[in-house]
C-alpha cells in the first residue's frame, strides 16, 4: 500500500479533537468488481454517479479502502436509492466493513431518490479500512456513498460535501495483466520512411525514430505489445447508463484484493466485454511494401495484422483482419509496444478526459464519439511520444453520437500502467457482429516520434485527421452578425430582457435572470452612441452590479423552482472581483465612484469567485501592483503549469476552467510585463484547451443534406414565469431538408462545455458555439508567430452564425446562418438569453484581435477585461480612442447607417476621429476579394478595393462628421455611494451616483428588504429644492432618479411597511453633488 497523506482538514480535525467524519463516493471505489457506474435516474447523486448492478447483477463486489485517522467507535451510514412508487425496497445490496459483510441490507429507505440509511457502529483502529459493496441477487441496486463518523449523534443529509475523501490507492496484483506477450515468431521485415523505422525481428517490433539526422532506437517494449480479440458467441450488452461505457459477459480472471475477489474495471474496460484471447505472433512477411503479421490460430479464430508506413507520414497505418470460427460478436484490440508506471511518464493525453498526469483510477474506455481527437498518447523520457490513434476511415462524416460508437480508446492497462490501447468495432454494437469464416476488419494508426505530447497531438490532428484552416464567412460578415446581435439585445422579447429584474432571462430556472457579461452593455453604449441602449441596458446593468448579491437573481425569490440562487439586494455581485468592477469604473470614464470603491477595498483586492479561473494575481494586476501580481503568478505557474497535476477529474466540471490552467490570466501577465515565462505558460494552457476542440471526422468536399428535424434536444426551458422555447412544439416542415456544402454545418472546430453535458442520451453530442477563447488565440498567434492558434480561432468562429446562434449544438444544421434565427427559430441550439451579451462581446473582441494580428500590431484599441463568469473572458471597448497605423485618436464604432459593403467575405471595423472615417477591411478568404464600400454619412461616396488573401486594408473617408464623446475634467458626483440603516432589523437603504459623462447623472436608490421583510417601500428624495416621493410595492424595492444639475446633491430617506404591518424608516442622507 502506498504511503498515504491525510487531507489537511482531517489533520486539523485530529489536532483540534473535533469529530472525524469521512465519506467515500461509491463511484470512486478503486476496484469495481462486476458493478458499473450509473449517472441516470434517480437524480441527486452525492457525486457524479452511483454503483449499479444493472439487470444481470454483480457477482464480484466493489472494493476500496480508506484511512481511519483516529481510533474510536464509528457509525456507518450508506446512501442508497429507493423508488416508493415502483417496487419499493427491492433494489437491495449489502456493505462490508473491514472484510466482514453486514447482515443489514440497504436500498429500502422508503423515500424517493437517494437517502442515507444507518448501518450500525464499529470499533475501528487507526489505519486502512476495507469497504465493499456486495450484490445479493436483487437487480437495479444503487450504492451512492458511504460515510463513517465518530460523532454517533450525527445524521448526514444530502451529498458528502466537505466530508468527502479520496480512497486509498492500492497496489494492483501483478497477475492483473494477462496481455503481456512473451515469445517470438518467424521472419524479419522492416518498414521505413523519412521519420520512422520499424523493424519486425522474429515478428516482434523494434522502433527507431529520426532525430538530429540519425536513427535512434527509442526502446519499444515488444513484450508489452499485444493483439487481443474480445468476444464470442455469447451476446454482449453495451451499457451506457453512466458516462463511461460498460459491458457484460467478461471472462477475465478475478484478482484478490484484501479479503475479496474482485476486478479492477467492473466491466468498464473493453477487454472485459467478453472472452479476451491474446494472439501470439507466428510469422512476418513483406507484401507489396507492407508488413503482414500472422498469428497462431486460436480456437476463437485466425488473426492477421498489416502494417504500412506511407511517405511523409509519422504514424503507421495498421489493419487487423479476423476470421471467427463461430458466428458471434467480436472486437479487435491492440495494446501499444510501450507500458510504463505513471511515475515514469511525463505527460499523457486521451481527450476529452485525461491530460497531463491525470490518469484514470481504473481501466475504462472512451468511445470515439467522445474523443475530440481520438488519440491515446504518452510522453516519456522527456522527448519521446507513443500513441495509438483512430483511423479516419472508421469514422463517417456525421455528427458524433454516443449511440453510434466506432471504436474505443484506453490509457490504463490491467496492471495499472500507462499503455495506450484501441479496440474496434465496439462490443455490443451491430458492427461487431461477424459470421463464422467471414472477415472482420479494423483500422487504426500507431505513432512513435520524437518530441512532446503536443507534437504527438499535432500529428494526430494534422496528419491523421487533416486539421486545417477551412472555414469562411457564409452569407454575412462577422461584423454584420455582431450588428445583428446588438439589435437583438435591444429587443425585450426575442432578446429575453426582463425589466423588473434588470437582466436577461436565465432559461434554466423559473423567474430568474443572470448577468454573465455585465461590462458589455456599457461598452455597447460607447460603441454605438445609442442613448436608448444606455437607458434600457447599460444603466440597469450597472444598477444590478451595485445592488444584487449574485449574478443570478429572481424578483420572485420564493418561486424559482430550481437550485439557482435567488440572490438578494445586498450587493455588490459577489463573484465579480477587482478586474470587473475596476473595468466598470474605467468604462464610466472614472465618473462612477461606487465602482472604484467596490473594486479597491482598502489596500487589498476584491477576489473573483465562483466558476471562473479568477486567480488572485489577476486582481493585483488590475489594481496595478505588478510586483505582487508577478509573485503570485510565479507561484501559480509553479503549481499548475510546471508541475503536472495528478488528480483525476470526473465528467462534471467545465472543461475550459478545470481541465486547463488559467492561461488567459498568464497571457495578461505577459502583456503587462513582457516576460516570456508568462507567455510560455499561456501557450501551454491554450494548447491543452486545443485538445477539447473537435478535429474529426474528415470533411468531404461534397454537399450533404441537412435538416433540423432530429437534431434538437427536446427540453423546454423557462422564460420568466412561463415554460418557453422558440418554435416549440416543433411543426412538420419547420426546417426543410436541403443541400449544403458539408463544411458549413461541420462540427470540426467546435468545443464542448462539460463532459457530462456533452454526453446526450437523446441526440448527438452537445458541442457549443460559445468559444470565448478565440480572440485570445488570435493574440497568441500574434505574440508567438504560431498561426495554429489562428486556425483554431477561425475554425470555431467563421461561417457559423449570422446572429446569436444559441449555445448547445447537437447535429448538422445551418439554421443559425439565418439572421432571423433567434426571432423565428425553431430553436435547435438552446437560445440562452443571458449568453447573448457574452457571445456578442467576444465576437467584437475577435474582430479587434484579428485587426491587430493582420496589421502586425499597428491597429490597437484600449480595452477593459470582462471576466469572472465561466470562461466568458473577453475584452470590451469604446471608452477610449485607439490607433490605426499612423492615425491617433481613433474611436471604434459599431453602428448601422455608416457604411455598406457588398462582399460578406470581408469582415470590417469602423473607427473615426471626428472628421475622418476609417474602414478596416479584413479578407477572411484564402484568395483575393474585391469589395465596394459605400459611405452613407454626408455626401455618399464609394470606394472599391481588392483585399489580398487573408490580409487587411484600410480605407479613409474624409470630411465625415461624427461627434466625439464629450470629455472634460469636471469632477464626478460625490459621495458616490451611501448606506444608511433603517429601523427594521437587518434592512438598509442604499444609494449610488451613476455618471458616465459630464453633466447629468442618475441617483440609484434601493432598499435591501426581501419580500418576507417588507410589503412596500417609499423613497423620499429632494430634487431641485422640492421633496418628492415614489412608492414601490413590488420587490425589488428600487428607483432611479435622473438628476439634471450635476452640481446639486440629492437628499433621500426611506420609509416602509414591514411584513407584519409595522412601519420602518431611515435617517436622511445625501448622495452626489460636487465636492
Amino acid at each position: 500500500m502506498r504511503l498515504f497523506v491525510l487531507p489537511f482538514f482531517l489533520l486539523l480535525t485530529i489536532a483540534t479533537g473535533r469529530a472525524v467524519t469521512i465519506g467515500v463516493e461509491c463511484e470512486e471505489f478503486q476496484f469495481f468488481g462486476d458493478w458499473t457506474v450509473t449517472s441516470g435516474r434517480p437524480p441527486g447523486h452525492s457525486g457524479s454517479g452511483a454503483l449499479f448492478n444493472g439487470t444481470h447483477g454483480a457477482k464480484l463486489p466493489a472494493v476500496t479502502a480508506v484511512q481511519i485517522p483516529r481510533k474510536g467507535r464509528y457509525a456507518l451510514w450508506v446512501r442508497s436509492a429507493d423508488f416508493p412508487d415502483d417496487r419499493p425496497g427491492t433494489r437491495l445490496f449489502k456493505v462490508s466493513v473491514g472484510g466482514t459483510v453486514l447482515e443489514q441490507t440497504f436500498g429500502q429507505s422508503g423515500k424517493p431518490g437517494y437517502h442515507w440509511e444507518r448501518g450500525g457502529t464499529f470499533d475501528l483502529d487507526v489505519g486502512p479500512l476495507w469497504l465493499g459493496v456486495h450484490d445479493i441477487g436483487r437487480p437495479f441496486a444503487r450504492a451512492d456513498a458511504i460515510l463513517l463518523t465518530d460523532n454517533l449523534a450525527f445524521t448526514p443529509s444530502g451529498s458528502l460535501g466537505a466530508h468527502r475523501v479520496k480512497p486509498l490507492e492500492l497496489p494492483v496484483p501483478n497477475n492483473a495483466n494477462p496481455f503481456r506477450t512473451p515469445g517470438t515468431g518467424a521472419g524479419d521485415a522492416t518498414l521505413e520512411n523519412e521519420f520512422v523505422r520499424i523493424e519486425f525481428r522474429h515478428a516482434r517490433p523494434r522502433v527507431f525514430v529520426r532525430r538530429d539526422g540519425r536513427w535512434e532506437d527509442v526502446g519499444a517494449d515488444a513484450v508489452a505489445e499485444s493483439y487481443v480479440v474480445v468476444g464470442g458467441e455469447k451476446p454482449v450488452e453495451l451499457r451506457q447508463d453512466g458516462f463511461y461505457p460498460s459491458w457484460s459477459g467478461g471472462e477475465l480472471r478475478p484478482i484478490r484484493v484484501g479479503p475479496f475477489q474482485t476486478r479492477l474495471g467492473g466491466g468498464m474496460a473493453v477487454w472485459e466485454a467478453g472472452r479476451a484471447v491474446v494472439f501470439r505472433p507466428r510469422d512476418v512477411t513483406m507484401e507489396q511494401g507492407r508488413v503482414v503479421l500472422r498469428f497462431e490460430p486460436e480456437e476463437m479464430g485466425e488473426l492477421s495484422a498489416t502494417w504500412e508506413l506511407c511517405p511523409g507520414e509519422r504514424a503507421a497505418r495498421v489493419e487487423l483482419a479476423f476470421q471467427p470460427a463461430k458466428t458471434g460478436s467480436y472486437s479487435l484490440g491492440y495494446h501499444l509496444f510501450q507500458a510504463k508506471p505513471l511515475a515514469e511518464v511525463d505527460e499523457l493525453l486521451l481527450p476529452m478526459m485525461w491530460h497531463r498526469k491525470r490518469f484514470p483510477s481504473r481501466p475504462v474506455a472512451l468511445l470515439s464519439p467522445l474523443t475530440p481527437t481520438p488519440v491515446a498518447l504518452m510522453q516519456t523520457g522527456g522527448s519521446n511520444v507513443w500513441a495509438v490513434c483512430g483511423d479516419p476511415s472508421e469514422i463517417p462524416f456525421a455528427w458524433p453520437d454516443r449511440r453510434d460508437p466506432r471504436f474505443a480508446l484506453a490509457l490504463r492497462n490491467p496492471a495499472g500502467e500507462v499503455q495506450p490501447a484501441i479496440y474496434g468495432p465496439v462490443p455490443g454494437t451491430a458492427r461487431a457482429r461477424c459470421e463464422a469464416g467471414a472477415t472482420l476488419r479494423f483500422r487504426f494508426r500507431v505513432l512513435a516520434r520524437p518530441g512532446d505530447w503536443y507534437d504527438g497531438y499535432r500529428t494526430a490532428a494534422d496528419e491523421v485527421f487533416q486539421w486545417k484552416d477551412y472555414r469562411a464567412n457564409v452569407g454575412v460578415s462577422l461584423t454584420e452578425a455582431a450588428l445583428n446581435m446588438i439589435d437583438l439585445v435591444m429587443d425585450d422579447n426575442f432578446g429575453g430582457s426582463w425589466e423588473r429584474a434588470k437582466g436577461p432571462y436565465q432559461i434554466e430556472t423559473l423567474n430568474g435572470v443572470t448577468h454573465a457579461s455585465p461590462l458589455t452593455p456599457l461598452s455597447l453604449y460607447w460603441l454605438t452612441g445609442n442613448e436608448e441602449l444606455y437607458r434600457r441596458r447599460a444603466l440597469p446593468t450597472m444598477e444590478f452590479m451595485l445592488s444584487r448579491s449574485q449574478p443570478h437573481f429572481s424578483p420572485e425569490p420564493d418561486n424559482t423552482g430550481s437550485s439557482y440562487p435567488a440572490g438578494n439586494m445586498s450587493g455588490p455581485v459577489r463573484i465579480y472581483g477587482t478586474t470587473a468592477y475596476l473595468g466598470l469604473w474605467e468604462l464610466t470614464r472614472r465618473r462612477t465612484e461606487a465602482f472604484r470603491q467596490i473594486a479597491l477595498p482598502d489596500d487589498g483586492v476584491r477576489p473573483t469567485t465562483g466558476y471562473s479561473h479568477g486567480q488572485e494575481f489577476e486582481e493585483w494586476l488590475a489594481r496595478g501592483n505588478i510586483e505582487k501580481a508577478k509573485q503570485l503568478a510565479d507561484e501559480y505557474l509553479a503549481r499548475h503549469v510546471l508541475t503536472a497535476p495528478r488528480a483525476e477529474i470526473g465528467p462534471q466540471p467545465f472543461f475550459n476552467l478545470t481541465f486547463v490552467p488559467d492561461w488567459e490570466g498568464l497571457l495578461r501577465m505577459y502583456e503587462a510585463t513582457g516576460e516570456k515565462r508568462y507567455l510560455d505558460g499561456a501557450v501551454f494552457g491554450a494548447r491543452q484547451l486545443m485538445t477539447s476542440v473537435w478535429t474529426q471526422p474528415i470533411i468531404p468536399p461534397t454537399n450533404i443534406m441537412v435538416s433540423a428535424e432530429v437534431s434538437s434536444p427536446s427540453h423546454i426551458w423557462w422564460k420568466g414565469p412561463e415554460k418557453f422555447r422558440l418554435g416549440f412544439p416543433r411543426r412538420p416542415g419547420d426546417a426543410p431538408e436541403h443541400s449544403v456544402p458539408a463544411w458549413i454545418p461541420s462540427n470540426v472546430g467546435l468545443g464542448f462545455e462539460q463532459p457530462v453535458t456533452y454526453y446526450r442520451r437523446d441526440s448527438g453530442g452537445a458541442m457549443i458555439y460559445q468559444s470565448a477563447w478565440a480572440p485570445n488565440f488570435l493574440r497568441l498567434a500574434a505574440y508567438t508567430g504560431d498561426r495554429m492558434f489562428e486556425t483554431y480561432a477561425r475554425n470555431t468562429t467563421l461561417g457559423r452564425w449570422a446572429n446569436y446562434p444559441g449555445y448547445y449544438v447537437v447535429g448538422l444544421t445551418d439554421l443559425p446562418l439565418n439572421p432571423r434565427y433567434p426571432y423565428v427559430g425553431p430553436d435547435v441550439s438552446c437560445i440562452y438569453y443571458h449568453h447573448i451579451l457574452p457571445h456578442l462581446a467576444w465576437t467584437i473582441d475577435y474582430l479587434v484581435a484579428e485587426a491587430a494580428l493582420l496589421s502586425g500590431g499597428k491597429i490597437t484599441f484600449p480595452s477593459q477585461r470582462q471576466h469572472g463568469y465561466a470562461w466568458f473572458d473577453s475584452r470590451v471597448y469604446g471608452h477610449a480612442p485607439g490607433r490605426v497605423f499612423d492615425t491617433d485618436n481613433a474611436w471604434l464604432l459599431f453602428r448601422r447607417g455608416i457604411v455598406t459593403l457588398d462582399n460578406p467575405a470581408i469582415n470590417y471595423l469602423l473607427a473615426h476621429t471626428g472628421h475622418k472615417l476609417l474602414v478596416i477591411l479584413m479578407n477572411e478568404n484564402h484568395r483575393p476579394e474585391k469589395v465596394t464600400v459605400e459611405c452613407l454619412i454626408g455626401r455618399k461616396r464609394r470606394l472599391t478595393r481588392t483585399v489580398p488573401a487573408r490580409a487587411l486594408t484600410v480605407l479613409t473617408f474624409d470630411r465625415v462628421n461624427i461627434p466625439l464623446p464629450a470629455r472634460d475634467d469636471s469632477p464626478s458626483p460625490r459621495p458616490g455611494s451611501v448606506t444608511v440603516a433603517t429601523t427594521l432589523k437587518g434592512v438598509e437603504a442604499r444609494g449610488a451616483a451613476i455618471q458616465v459623462k459630464p453633466g447629468p447623472w442618475d441617483a440609484y436608490l434601493w432598499c435591501t428588504a426581501l419580500p418576507k421583510q417588507a410589503r412596500r417601500v417609499t423613497f423620499h428624495y429632494q430634487l431641485d429644492g422640492e421633496w418628492r416621493k415614489t412608492e414601490d410595492a413590488e420587490y425589488p424595492f428600487e428607483i432611479t432618479v435622473p438628476v439634471s444639475d450635476a452640481t446639486k446633491p440629492l437628499r433621500f430617506r426611506v420609509e416602509g411597511v414591514a411584513a407584519d404591518g409595522s412601519t420602518f424608516d431611515s435617517a436622511e442622507t445625501v448622495l452626489g453633488g460636487m465636492p
